[in-house]
């Protein structure tokens, strides 16, 4: 791990304790206290270190695979699918869990904020507000992802290539109905 201590609040050797939590089944809240750390120092990691919330996205989702292949194991016994199936849609409410009418999910959320950035890169001609608007627009996706959806660091930055301000997610146009799996 090539980390830059003075740019990160998790020292190295917390980054690798939390990813080692995570990878172990902990949500990112407990990985943070196991850590003795706080939950926005977490998020203010990952937003700040593009491989640090790679690391733990990996870690999350190796976790994850352990108890998805649990589930498909337990296609043989059915008396042993159960706790796997709590654990997923307790770990993973957005894709596992039962979701009300009307609820967005992080996809969805995810199209929308990537449909304003098209949107913003379409209709504003001048090169520098442009840029200021995209920049925003990834300030507003680590919010959200922190705040609302509690999970940091799933969402990549805006950033500008160039002269022309890109999401490093391939725009797609939003999704928003009653229907969340649409």
């Amino acid at each position: 791990m090539h980390r830059n201590p003075l740019s990160s609040p998790l020292s190295a050797e917390q980054q690798q304790h939390v990813c080692a939590f995570l990878a172990g089944g902990c949500d990112r809240e407990m990985a943070a206290r196991l850590t003795r750390t706080t939950l926005e120092q977490l998020h203010q990691t990952m937003c700040r270190d593009a491989a640090f919330a790679s690391e733990v996205r990996y870690a999350e989702a190796t976790a994850e695979l352990m108890h998805l292949r649990k589930l498909q194991k337990a296609t043989e016994d059915p008396k042993q699918w159960r706790a796997s199936a709590l654990w997923l849609e307790r770990h993973a409410p957005e894709r596992f869990g039962p979701r009300p009418a009307g609820t967005l999910t992080k996809q969805q959320l995810k199209a929308f904020v990537a449909y304003l950035a098209q949107v913003v890169e379409q209709t504003v001609r001048n090169l520098v507000d442009r840029n200021q608007l995209v920049s925003h627009l990834g300030q507003i996706v680590c919010e959200l992802d922190a705040v609302i959806l509690n999970h940091a660091g799933d969402f990549e930055p805006i950033q500008s290539v160039g002269s022309t301000p890109t999401l490093t997610t391939a725009p797609v146009a939003p999704a928003i109905s009653g229907n969340p799996d649409e």
